[in-house]
């Protein structure tokens, strides 16, 4: 757990809705700091979900901390 970890009931339904809207999860820092990960729904023929894929990428390096490096 980390402080970007979702923990109240309003947060989680708030979370499941955006993710319903977008067609995929984001995991920024929540599971671990530094840590970033995608999952998306896998379909059949029918446009049943089957099954998902989840794809981890880090260290997450912010927007902030590539200007401050690219400003050195």
């Amino acid at each position: 757990m980390t402080d970007k970890t979702v923990r109240e009931p309003e947060q989680l339904r708030e979370e499941l809705a955006r993710v319903r809207r977008q067609g995929y999860a984001l995991d920024n820092q929540e599971y671990a700091a530094g840590g970033l990960c995608y999952a998306v729904p896998i379909f059949n023929h029918a446009q049943q979900v089957v099954a998902a894929l989840r794809q981890r990428v880090g260290p997450v390096i912010t927007a902030q901390q590539r200007g401050i490096r690219h400003i050195q």
